[in-house]
């Protein structure tokens, strides 16, 4: 197994009780299977789980929060489809749509490609900067 292929948990602080998680969906490869790797891990069994898609005019954010979707309600998991984060969005904005969860799940800590994405706030390194606990699974 690739050392990029692990699941990696990042603690900045610990939270009391894990009771609401939210799982970062983007165009990103790894985003078709964050649900997937959630469950398979085990961790916040009892958790209500939040999906915020993030760039949805991109085709591929919309695969895959229906993925999402689908897997957790096969799985009998309180769901909650959060609106869409345009990739334009301000921090304060995300900073309060994030302040009720625990834990957050998503593909990446960082995404940068290309000079558009180097100037423009990194939705995952904003994520991975608020919320107490990150998976990638």
């Amino acid at each position: 197994m690739r050392w990029d292929q692990v699941p990696i948990l990042r603690v900045s602080r610990k939270p009391l009780d894990t009771r609401r998680v939210i799982l970062i969906v983007s165009s990103t490869g790894r985003c078709s299977r964050l649900a997937h790797g959630c469950l398979e891990l085990g961790l916040w069994p009892k958790a209500s789980i939040s999906i915020l898609p993030i760039g949805n005019y991109r085709p591929r954010v919309g695969e895959n929060v229906r993925e999402q979707l689908g897997e957790l309600q096969t799985r009998d998991r309180d769901v909650t489809l959060h609106p869409p984060v345009d990739l334009d969005f301000e921090v304060e904005d995300l900073a309060r749509i994030l302040s009720p969860f625990h834990a957050a799940v998503m593909g990446r800590l960082s995404y940068r490609a290309g000079w558009f994405d180097a100037v423009r706030y990194d939705p995952f390194e904003i994520v991975a900067s608020l919320v107490p606990v990150v998976l990638t699974p």
